[in-house]
């Protein structure tokens, strides 16, 4: 049965593994953010079991995990400085500041996923 080795378990050490800022307190935005993804990971290391691939199983945790509400999705990303990711080659060039703001978050959710499953694939 597949499940995560012991990893990160406090905000600032995923913060850490993610490649992103610190965030500012335990409870803010990013750091809740940062706990929802490395549980949803840690919820679906299981599908491992059943042939699904770690960066399938990543992908989808990450693409649930982009904030749907602006104000949400803008503290996690301020709180995370996700502005410092590079998402040149995720997307299309745009203007749009949001669209800038979900692909990032992806992209940190879809990294620290595959970080954590890594461990768990057979």
């Amino acid at each position: 049965m597949s499940t995560l080795t012991p990893a990160p378990t406090t905000p600032y050490a995923l913060a850490s593994l993610a490649d992103v800022a610190i965030p500012d307190a335990v409870d803010s935005p990013g750091a809740r953010w940062l706990v929802g993804v490395a549980d949803a990971a840690a919820e679906d290391a299981y599908r491992l079991d059943h042939g699904e691939h770690a960066g399938d199983v990543a992908h989808e945790v990450a693409d649930a995990a982009v904030p749907v509400y602006t104000a949400d999705l803008w503290a996690v990303y301020v709180d995370l400085a996700a502005y410092r990711e590079d998402v040149a080659e995720l997307l299309e060039p745009t203007t749009d500041p949001e669209r800038l703001a979900r692909v990032a978050l992806y992209a940190v959710a879809a990294r620290l996923a595959a970080l954590l499953l890594a461990g768990a694939e057979v």
